[in-house]
């Protein structure tokens, strides 16, 4: 009956997460399974010490908007910026810019390649324009083109500047550490624009390849919140529409010893509370490694709380783009969260820390 209880939370849990993370009506991913496919989902990179496994897993326990997401797939968020990104916007407006949420979009983002990079993958290969490929790397390369339609802003500057603002999400910023979320954009300060110049009609597409040259025998990953945004001319004024998630992670298992010989062989682990399989969506997962003083309630209840409606590259710039140098633009500044989405968070979090005091016992 006790546990009953604890599915009875987590029943509400979901279907918060269910209410406000629902997808536009008009606004259209096209191409968002791909990552699904088996060739492009998983990348495997063999070393005499062990073996390491990128996936397009952008599952995250602190995003609850990505609880139900199945492993893959370039998944929809909130229209207008999420809480996370509003929050890691905070030090542009302090200097004068200004964010708004824009109309829903008629047209499309159309993810045209987005695959897994191993250490033996050329991982930037096959986007369609020149970038700068690293050498014996993990990580992810995504292109996705913006397709506007019907009174969708048309890539034409100077009159319609657009620009994509991402916001990354990851435990590796020039080493394996604290989790830690950022805008990309290089670390400037003056605008928080992922790209140099605003996109244009035959240049309206994102491409990254975000990647890893070292640490290969720890555990990472990386998570992206992407986003269309318009910037009025000769104003820091900014409109921010629909977006996408979208990341990777790579996980790393050392070889065990074998009493047969037969070189390193390893155990796929299943002792992280973010470990899916590309071919199940299960809402099964182990908590072996789960502790409640891992959490930040404040981005789970206020990612539970999203409201949906409140809430281009040039090639020369891509070129010279190093991924793998992700710069921290400043510290994110916390913001007030809500007790209703602190109890929802709460009561996951209960759930969790009895499965794991259940999985101990037995």
């Amino acid at each position: 009956m006790q546990l009953s209880k604890y599915f009875l939370i987590f029943g509400a849990t979901t279907l918060a997460i269910s209410l406000t993370g629902s997808p536009g009506i008009a606004f259209n991913i096209k191409g968002q399974d791909l990552g699904r496919l088996p060739e492009n989902y998983q990348a495997i990179s063999r070393f005499p010490s062990g073996e390491g496994t990128t996936t397009l897993n952008a599952f995250d326990y602190l995003t609850p908007s990505s609880w139900l997401v199945p492993p893959g797939r370039v998944s929809e968020i909130a229209r207008g910026g999420t809480w996370g990104l509003r929050r890691d916007l905070s030090p542009f407006r302090r200097r004068g810019w200004t964010f708004q949420r824009g109309g829903n979009l008629s047209g499309s983002f159309n993810v045209k390649k987005y695959y897994a990079c191993g250490v033996n993958t050329s991982c930037g290969a096959g986007v369609g324009v020149p970038i700068v490929i690293p050498q014996r790397a993990v990580g992810a390369t995504i292109r996705i083109d913006y397709e506007p339609q019907n009174s969708d802003p048309i890539p034409q500057p100077p009159i319609n500047r657009l620009y994509w603002i991402q916001r990354v999400i990851t435990n590796y910023s020039g080493s394996v550490g604290p989790r830690r979320s950022f805008i990309d954009n290089g670390g400037s300060l003056d605008d928080p624009f992922y790209n140099d110049f605003p996109l244009s009609f035959s240049e309206s597409y994102f491409i990254d390849n975000p990647h890893r040259n070292f640490e290969f025998n720890k555990s990472f990953y990386w998570f992206a919140e992407l986003y269309l945004a318009q910037q009025q001319p000769n104003t820091r004024k900014v409109t921010i529409y629909n977006g996408v998630r979208w990341g990777w992670r790579y996980d790393y298992q050392p070889c065990i010893a074998s009493s047969g010989g037969g070189g390193c062989q390893t155990i796929r682990a299943t002792n992280s509370v973010n470990e899916q399989t590309a071919t199940s969506n299960s809402d099964e997962f182990s908590v072996n490694d789960f502790s409640a003083s891992d959490t930040d309630i404040a981005d789970i209840s206020a990612d539970l709380l999203e409201d949906p409606e409140l809430s281009s590259e040039d090639s020369n710039f891509l070129a010279s783009k190093n991924p793998n140098q992700d710069t921290l633009a400043a510290e994110p500044t916390p913001e007030p969260t809500t007790a209703f989405g602190t109890l929802l968070a709460l009561g996951g979090l209960s759930l969790l820390a009895k499965l794991k005091h259940r999985k101990t016992k037995e």
